[in-house]
């Protein structure tokens, strides 16, 4: 991000558009996470948008702020968190059954390029 620092929201979203590749965008703070978010996912249409986060209380506060922008309803939205497991994975326990399948839901609706926004936390 730091070569197009000056611009703004919308000619970083013009340039994630001609690419074709993954893109990576860092050094955003406080309300310009949202803000560029909310707009790549208006810009994008049915391309699947994928956000990370640094841990599950910033993956909540990012989608939550990215409803907010889009004007969207928990029940009626686009952004979606990916769960995290309710188990480390050396643990003896299988994660429960519900949170297995809400991540395979949403890795279906990424891989099938429905329109959704995922923010999920880095684990």
């Amino acid at each position: 991000m730091s070569r197009t620092k000056n611009k703004t929201i919308k000619q970083v979203v013009g340039q994630v558009r001609k690419r074709t590749t993954p893109v990576r965008i860092t050094g955003l703070r406080g309300a310009a996470r949202s803000l560029v978010a909310a707009e790549l996912i208006r810009t994008q249409g049915t391309r699947p948008i994928l956000l990370l986060t640094a841990h599950s209380r910033a993956a909540d506060a990012l989608a939550e702020d990215l409803r907010l922008a889009l004007g969207e309803q928990e029940d009626e939205t686009r952004v979606f968190l990916f769960p995290r497991h309710d188990t480390l994975p050396y643990e003896r326990f299988s994660p429960q059954s519900f949170v297995t399948t809400q991540r395979m839901a949403i890795l279906y609706r990424l891989l099938r390029s429905f329109d959704i926004a995922d923010v999920a936390p880095i684990v």
